[in-house]
Formats: C-alpha cells, structure tokens, sequence
C-alpha cells in the first residue's frame, strides 16, 4: 500500500526535480496503484489492441518496464482487466481478471530482468462474487497475497519470505519495517513478524478496512476516520470523515478525501492539500520515500521533499 517528514528526504532532494508524468500507450488508462520506497506500480486498461498489463516504474532512476498478460485477450461480457497491483523494489505483482458469468482470477509477477509475467496463482469465481485471491500493499521487505486465509508474503528475489494462516477471512495486507498488517473480517487487525512469523500485537478496530504496521503498533483505516494504536493508546486523527488512508510515516499520515490528496500531521497540528485529481477515479499510494497517483490517463509521481514542500492545486506534469 505504503512518507516520510521532509528533514529524513534531503538526500534525495537532487535525485528528481519536481513532478514526474507518464501515460500509457494506445489509449489505456491506469488503474491501481501501489508504492514502495522509490518503486511505483500501477495496472493498465485492457483496450481492444493492447491487452492489460502493469507497469512497474522507478522515476528517480529513470526506469520503467510494461509488462502484459500473455494473449491473445478478446472482449469478453463482464470485461477485463487488472484489480489490484503490488511492489517490492525491482519486483511487482499484479492480480488480472477475465472472463463472463464465471471470472478467472490470475496473480503475476514479473521484475525488470524477468520480464515475462511468471503465473503464481490461479482461482474462479462468479463476476459478482469478492476477488477468491487478495494482493496487499507491498513494502521494501516483500509483496504480501492470500487465497483464502492463507497469507504468503513474497520477497522481492521472489523467495517466500513468510507464509501464515489468518483465524479468519482477510480484509486488507500491508507489509513494511519487517512486519506484515493483517485486518481481518471481524474487525481485528494483527500485525506479524516477517523473521519470526509470530504474531507481535493484535487490536479490535471496529469497521477496520486497512492498516499499516509500525513499531509497536498500527495505523488503521477504518470506516469512521483513520486511528493510531500504540500499545494501550488510541488516537484519532483530525481528519474528514471521508478521509482514505494512502500511507503513514514518522506522525504524518497521507489521505485523499474527495479528489483531494492531504498530507497531515498530528503533532504539528499541520494539513497540508498536496495535490488535487482533475480526471478520474482516484488511484494514490504513499511508500517512506514518495508518492504515485493517477489523473485521467497519467500516471503522476513526487518524492516527498517536493510533495509536502510546494504543494501545488494541480500538477503541471501530469495534466490527464
């Protein structure tokens, strides 16, 4: 899924000026996207000439790889295309879907010297049925998914890294710092060592819908605002109600509301509008070092030290 405070970027203030853009070819819009340290992913369209794919993108040095579902891929009744995408340094994965009445689920991986996506599960479902494979938020330790309530977590040199069973159905995965969040369907979320695969902190959040592993604790979305828990302390974030939490770092949570993309900080009593979305859904993700989104056909990238320093109404470089 996946900031950081502007003093811990100054480093990598000269690796990228400003705002970064890039659209698709032949038309394709980009769908879902993900961020982990200074990888950004996203899925691509299907369009009647180019099936879909993901592209897995490094702005800041300066590579970037496309990578399609094999073919061939006619129209079909319920449509295609990829749901959900996942990033974890040189690796991505996505999770593609075809098919009429009855859809088939399919989870690649691909990485920029194995470019070729690599089939790694496979499942069905009715069209009008949840996805029977989840992929999670990946982070700069591993790329997590689950079919059923099994949760592998998959390294970026594509070993498994953990595999655990979760005591019930599976919501949301977010891997980062060494630990996998998992927010299950009974509102707990439990977050999980990646060298241990033992469970190190779970908390009830009711109407819990995502989460974010820090030390000690998570960060949790949840359906009535966005909160911090720390051992026995809860805090509620001074957020819309609206707010959809796109990543979390060192007290500075990133949150879209609207099409609108915020920044906020709870122990400067600080919000700032980073940027706002013109065209489109609203695809975002925020890892430690940057943050990729969507507008209309583009897809849109900024380190930190950029983003939170000049925020701007609308980004010049990536227009839709």
């Amino acid at each position: 899924m996946p900031i950081a405070v502007v003093a811990s970027l100054g480093g990598l203030a000269g690796v990228a000026h400003g705002d970064q853009g890039w659209s698709p070819p032949a038309g394709a819009r980009p769908g879902p996207v993900d961020v982990a340290g200074l990888s950004f992913g996203a899925g691509i369209g299907w369009t009647r000439s180019s099936c879909e794919a993901a592209v897995l993108w490094q702005p800041a040095f300066r590579r970037r790889s496309v990578f399609s579902v094999p073919g061939p891929c006619p129209a079909t009744s319920t449509g295609r295309g990829v749901a959900a995408v996942s990033v974890s340094g040189n690796r991505i994965a996505f999770l593609s879907y075809v098919g009429g009445n009855t859809r088939e689920w399919r989870l690649w991986t691909a990485t920029f010297t194995a470019k070729r996506p690599l089939l790694l599960r496979a499942a069905s479902a009715d069209a009008d049925s949840p996805p029977p494979i989840l992929l999670g938020n990946g982070g700069e330790d591993g790329i997590p998914y689950a079919v059923g309530r099994q949760i592998v977590v998959l390294a970026g040199d594509g070993h498994r890294a953990l595999t655990w069973q979760a005591p019930a159905d599976i919501v949301a995965l977010a891997v980062r710092s060494g630990m996998l969040a998992a927010t299950l369907a009974d509102g707990t979320v439990s977050t999980v060592s990646l060298s241990s695969a033992k469970t190190t902190i779970s908390y009830i959040q009711a109407g819990a819908r995502a989460a974010l592993p820090i030390k000690g604790g998570a960060v949790i979305d949840a359906a009535d605002g966005i909160y911090l828990r720390k051992g026995t302390r809860t805090l509620r974030f001074d957020v819309p109600a609206d707010a959809h939490m796109l990543g979390y770092d060192n007290g500075w949570v990133v949150y879209a509301s609207g099409r609108e993309i915020h920044l906020y900080s709870y122990r400067r009593k600080q919000d700032v509008l980073a940027r706002t979305v013109r065209t489109g859904p609203v695809f975002a993700a925020a890892g430690r070092l940057g943050m990729g989104w969507t507008n209309g056909r583009s897809l849109c990238w900024s380190i930190f030290s950029y983003l939170s320093g000049k925020p701007l109404p609308f980004s010049a470089a990536c227009d839709g």
